[in-house]
């Protein structure tokens, strides 16, 4: 009787058999490295879209209240009678819609004038910005996301100088290129010279 019971005994595990069940497989290092880097790189693209939109909308209110102080300055001048002060009416009308059609219009000049410049001289992007600082193009273009910078340094890759400008205007404003375009025929329409009537 003795013999037949020891049979039905269960066997007792070892301790590293339980220590094997206990813990769960693990992928392979490469597969773990593999997942990291694409959540670091998913991570800093959303910091850099990101950073780009913060830039962009300090930007634009930087811009903004340039515009108020400006209209500031020039009702200032127009009260105090001085010779600045003639152009004042005409200015201070001027809503922020007009502003930015303003500012569109200068853009879509600039980038026509730099691809003509490219094409017909072979200047780069370098050359015009060094020998026309004062273009507003160059202020937009840093404000774009790194893939636009990049494509505005080949003009070649452009298309129609006067679309590339809407795309780009759109992005800065994040409007549709109609939207753009509007802005930009209702600047013309509002600083056409009015012929006097008789």
């Amino acid at each position: 009787m003795p013999a037949s019971r020891k049979s039905h005994k269960k066997k007792k595990p070892n301790p590293a058999q339980r220590k094997r069940q206990k813990h769960p497989i693990l992928p392979p290092p490469s597969s773990v490295e593999e997942v990291r880097s694409s959540n670091l790189e998913a991570s800093l693209r959303f910091i850099r879209e990101h950073r780009d939109r913060v830039r962009q909308n300090a930007w634009l209110e930087l811009q903004k209240e340039k515009l108020r102080l400006e209209i500031a300055a020039l009702k200032r001048a127009e009260r105090s009678g001085s010779v600045e002060g003639s152009t004042a009416a005409a200015e201070h009308e001027l809503n922020d819609q007009e502003m930015r059609g303003r500012h569109c219009a200068q853009v879509v000049a600039e980038v026509k004038g730099i691809r003509s410049q490219c094409s017909t001289r072979r200047k780069t992007i370098a050359d015009m910005e060094r020998d026309h600082a004062n273009f507003a193009v160059w202020q937009l273009v840093r404000e774009l996301p790194n893939e636009d910078q990049e494509t505005f340094r080949h003009p070649n890759q452009w298309g129609a100088a006067a679309g590339y400008a809407h795309g780009l205007l759109a992005t800065f404003y994040q409007k549709a290129p109609d939207t753009i375009k509007g802005w930009i025929k209702q600047y013309k329409r509002t600083s056409r010279p009015r012929t006097p009537q008789r």
